[in-house]
């Protein structure tokens, strides 16, 4: 009985060793499988700088196959906090390295880079990852983090009561906001990146209005979580030059041909052509090249006609309007009413060219600041009390209270007028570098 058990326990101890043996041989490498891809960091880890700037060395990477250089092998790269949604790909080069030029996020300490191998069927095969230390911001002109979007123009910036910004660029893609005051940048996803907008607009009651090239107007009663598609409006989404929401709700857009205004969010418009605005003694000329929109408390509405040099004024909400008696030779290229209800007014061409003010509804003005030899753009009051103006060849000015005493803050380069934007905590934002991207004066 003993001898009979021994057999087939032996032969069931072959039988497991051999079928142990021939599962290792299919677990390990075959002759015909290629080895995986690799992918390391060769280079720029471990570098330190203030948030949102550009790290002196690129984040080199090394794709290899078998321990060989892999070229033409794609590279995806994304970053950490609002570099997140910023991805890019890149194709290794005969070595197998390719680079990424690393603009820090908005985050103080440490920030990442993940490189992802990504093969054939776009699928990430192998990962290697960069760290980095974002320093906190000093005094003075710094660069928002994440707001170099592929070399779009920055378009345009507005403010909820809440202290969030949102930026719309030209060009299609994400509307970005900001919740620090405009030091980083996040994409509004719920939007999506398929609109190409020419200008956004927040309401006193914390709307915002996106305009869209040959779309027409998208709006968000909700702060920009849900948006809502509108009829398109009678003017060109793509021509738009200026446009704000008043203290009232009333909308007013201009172009360089139109005016056009809304007085339910944008349903409907009221518009009126280039023809509804005679120049006062131009022989039947018409003016056009409108901005400056601008409200009194009594309702009235303004705009500047920039052809002419003149300001027009209507008193039913842009049915109809008329000119503005002014000195002869005068030309008036902008208009604003503040909160007290002072009018401001830009003048030039003439030697008497400068800001004035007039405390008593346009009956006199006073000279703030003279300007004989440049325009002034994009004249506005900012939460914090100042006035702000632009000039395209010298930058960004700003005043100490409303008085005349104006400074040169910052020296933008910009081939066009860049938007501007005071934050809640009284940071300066604003377009920089023909708009590319947007800075920030850190107070």
């Amino acid at each position: 009985m003993k001898k009979n058990l021994i057999i087939p326990l032996a032969t069931i101890a072959v039988l497991y060793l051999g079928c142990s043996k021939s599962n290792n041989s299919d677990n390990g490498p075959k002759n015909n499988t290629p080895a995986p891809v690799k992918i390391e960091i060769v280079s720029g880890s471990g570098q330190a700088d203030t948030v949102g700037l550009q790290l002196a060395n690129l984040i080199v990477v090394k794709v290899t196959q078998n321990g060989n250089p892999v070229a033409g092998y794609n590279v995806e790269f994304q970053g950490s906090g609002c570099n997140q949604d910023l991805t890019l790909i890149e194709t290794t080069q005969a070595d197998g390295t390719t680079s990424y030029v690393w603009r820090l996020a908005g985050d103080v300490g440490q920030q990442t880079v993940k490189a992802y191998a990504l093969n054939a069927q776009n699928q990430k095969v192998d990962s290697a990852t960069a760290t980095g230390t974002g320093i906190a911001p000093g005094p003075g002109w710094h660069n928002s983090a994440c707001s170099i979007v592929g070399g779009l123009t920055v378009a345009a910036i507005c403010k909820l009561s809440t202290g969030k910004l949102f930026a719309c660029y030209q060009d299609k893609g994400y509307i970005r906001y900001s919740d620090d005051n405009g030091a980083s940048w996040y994409a509004l996803n719920d939007l999506g990146n398929n609109h190409e907008f020419s200008l956004i607009l927040s309401s006193p009651s914390d709307e915002l209005y996106a305009f869209a090239y040959n779309e027409g107007t998208f709006y968000s009663k909700d702060a920009g979580q849900t948006w809502t598609q509108l009829s398109s409006p009678p003017f060109s989404t793509a021509n738009i030059s200026a446009g704000i929401c008043t203290p009232n709700g009333k909308l007013i857009i201009t172009t360089p041909g139109d005016v056009s205004v809304s007085l339910d969010k944008g349903q409907t418009w009221a518009r009126t052509p280039s023809s509804g605005f005679p120049v006062p003694g131009a022989n039947g000329g018409d003016d056009e090249d409108f901005g400056s929109p601008t409200e009194d408390k009594s309702g009235n509405l303004y705009v500047a006609g920039r052809e002419g040099g003149t300001i027009y004024e209507s008193t039913d909400n842009g049915g109809t309007w008329s000119a503005i008696s002014k000195p002869q030779g005068e030309d008036d290229f902008g208009f604003y009413v503040d909160n007290n209800n002072w009018y401001y007014k830009v003048i030039g061409g003439s030697p008497n060219a400068g800001l004035y003010l007039s405390k008593d509804n346009g009956a006199t003005y006073t000279e703030l600041f003279s300007a004989p030899f440049y325009f002034l753009h994009l004249f506005s009051i900012q939460s914090d009390g100042n006035y702000y103006f632009e000039n395209v060849f010298t930058g960004l000015y700003q005043s100490t209270g409303i008085t005349a005493s104006v400074k040169l803050i910052s020296s933008i380069r910009t081939q066009t007028n860049a938007p501007y934007i005071v934050a809640k905590n009284g940071n300066v934002v604003t377009g920089y570098d023909g708009n590319l991207f947007i800075t920030y004066l850190n107070k």
